[in-house]
C-alpha cells in the first residue's frame, strides 16, 4: 500500500485493529495501535476501548495498562480511560 504511494489514514488503520480484533489477535492490534501513534493518525476512545477490553479478555492486564500509560505519556488521550 504505502510502496505504492497510499498512505494509510485513520479509517484505514480502524479497519485493521477491527480485524485484528475480530480474529482475537490483540497483540497485532496492539501493533497497528503503535504504529498509528508513530505516524501521529489520530483515533478515538473507541479504538483504545476496543484493544484494551479484548487485552484484558485475553487476562492481559498488564499489556493494557501499559498501552495505557503510553498512550497518556505521549498524550494521545485527552483523559485517563480508567485501569
Amino acid at each position: 500500500m504505502i510502496r505504492s504511494g497510499c498512505h494509510p489514514n485513520e479509517e484505514t488503520f480502524n479497519v485493521l485493529i477491527s480485524a485484528f480484533c475480530k480474529n482475537e489477535d490483540f497483540d497485532g492490534a496492539v501493533q497497528v495501535l503503535r504504529e498509528m501513534v508513530r505516524r501521529s493518525v489520530p483515533f478515538d476512545s473507541r479504538t483504545v476501548h476496543q484493544v484494551c477490553n479484548g487485552l484484558e479478555h485475553q487476562g492481559k492486564y498488564q499489556l493494557a495498562k501499559e498501552l495505557l500509560k503510553e498512550l497518556e505519556a505521549k498524550k494521545f488521550l485527552q483523559e485517563p480511560l480508567g485501569n
